[in-house]
């Protein structure tokens, strides 16, 4: 099965969030929003994963997160992948609570070397949410102008518990569900 730890913001977050996003869904800009339920702060996507692996997982990193204490984070300004002239992704990036972001993704990368593969690559993590995917430019140029002018204000959320997701692939867009949750301390 397909799976990723992730963040959800509070609700209060999740819906300033979707606000933006039928905003900027207004213009012609050919994006695959984001669903509201798919909201979230990837932390690491591990991809196809065996259920004696997952089982492994999620063994060794309950106690590891929960030695983590809980934080704060918020939400704010609005970039793209891999940047605005070729745009592939539309996110919001992590101002408070950016290192501590970056502290579960280093945490979760060690022990997944640790327990899979002591070769695995670790990646820069850079702590975002995405808003949606652009599957052509058409409309980009209407977007642009519409991003600078908006004024953000999301909600600061606190991050309890990191979530195991399980993503399936469907024509409608990626569905999600928990299979698993690591409460921090």
């Amino acid at each position: 099965m397909r799976i990723f730890f992730a963040v959800k913001p509070s609700l209060d977050g999740i819906s300033a969030i979707e606000k933006i996003i039928a905003r900027l869904s207004k213009t012609r800009a050919d994006i695959r929003w984001v669903r509201k339920e798919n909201i979230h702060i990837t932390i690491k996507f591990l991809g196809e994963t065996e259920e004696d692996i997952l089982r492994l997982i999620k063994e060794d990193l309950k106690e590891k997160i929960s030695s983590r204490k809980k934080f704060l984070f918020n939400l704010s300004g609005i970039g793209f992948f891999p940047d605005a002239f070729a745009p592939r992704v539309i996110w919001m990036g992590v101002s408070a609570g950016s290192e501590e972001f970056s502290g579960l993704a280093r945490l979760i990368d060690e022990r997944l070397c640790s327990l899979i593969n002591p070769e695995m690559e670790i990646q820069k993590f850079v702590p975002h949410l995405t808003l949606g995917r652009f599957k052509s430019r058409k409309g980009k140029d209407e977007l642009m102008p519409l991003i600078h002018n908006l004024n953000i204000k999301i909600p600061v959320s606190q991050c309890e518990k990191v979530l195991l997701m399980k993503s399936v692939l469907t024509p409608r867009g990626p569905e999600y569900e928990e299979i698993a949750n690591f409460e921090l301390g």
